[in-house]
């Protein structure tokens, strides 16, 4: 699975936070948000 990439642009954007165990669920989400063209920005490596 192609993991997304958080939105690193100034504005506004949508934060999401989530558990790294649930990362395959989070990526679906994110990616679907990502393409109704919202901005995303999520936590990579915590």
């Amino acid at each position: 699975m192609r993991k997304p990439r958080p939105n690193h642009e100034n504005g506004n954007f949508i934060f999401l936070s989530y558990p790294h165990k649930i990362d395959d669920l989070a990526y679906k989400y994110i990616e679907a948000l990502q393409k109704e063209g919202y901005r995303v920005w999520f936590d990579t490596g915590l």
